[in-house]
């Protein structure tokens, strides 16, 4: 378990706390997964408006991740020292909705009128990004037994629960789950 304050990332471990590492201006924590730290970036841009006022956004528009060294106790990240996984122009969308699992990553894509908007899984492997649910409002809650559970819209625009098998992105809408809301329980 992990507790976010500021660029300072901290492990619970009972009731002990310690500094886990320490993240770059604009950095955002994600996870971990294979001895590596899983890191967005928020990127500061201006978008003009319908009306043409120009507005100020800070959106996520790429996934790294750093590898742990061995004698560092806290560890900085930096982009000069990670691998990115994934970058998105701000013209095509950001990044939403992260969650770090065994092979890969779940990430919405999103942007306003977009095709490519909805659920994508990118493997640390091959990098290739594969297309999994067409849905809005994504979030990745709960990892387990190679299953993901996502919350998002379906075809009809009502929010419910989809169950995702990691191994083969086969997505199963779990029945009566619309307009539900949600608490997760572990252990």
């Amino acid at each position: 378990y992990f507790y976010l304050s500021g660029d300072f990332v901290y492990q619970v471990d009972g009731l002990e706390v310690t500094l886990f590492c320490e993240l770059p201006e604009g950095g955002e924590f994600i996870g971990f997964s294979q001895n590596k730290i899983v890191w967005a970036k928020r990127e500061h841009y201006t978008e003009i408006l319908r009306d043409g006022t120009p507005f100020e956004r800070f959106a996520r528009q790429s996934i790294w991740w750093q590898e742990m060294e061995e004698e560092q106790t806290v560890f900085q990240i930096s982009a000069e020292a990670s691998e990115q996984l994934f970058y998105i122009s701000p013209e095509q969308g950001q990044v939403n909705g992260i969650g770090v699992a065994t092979e890969g990553i779940y990430f919405n894509l999103c942007k306003e009128a977009s095709s490519i908007c909805g659920l994508h899984y990118l493997t640390y492997e091959t990098r290739k990004v594969e297309f999994v649910l067409a849905s809005e409002l994504i979030m990745t809650m709960h990892f387990e037994n190679d299953l993901a559970l996502v919350y998002g819209s379906d075809t009809t625009g009502y929010d419910c629960w989809f169950l995702i098998d990691t191994k083969t992105q086969e997505v199963q809408k779990l029945r009566n789950s619309e307009g539900s809301d949600y608490a997760l329980f572990h252990e």
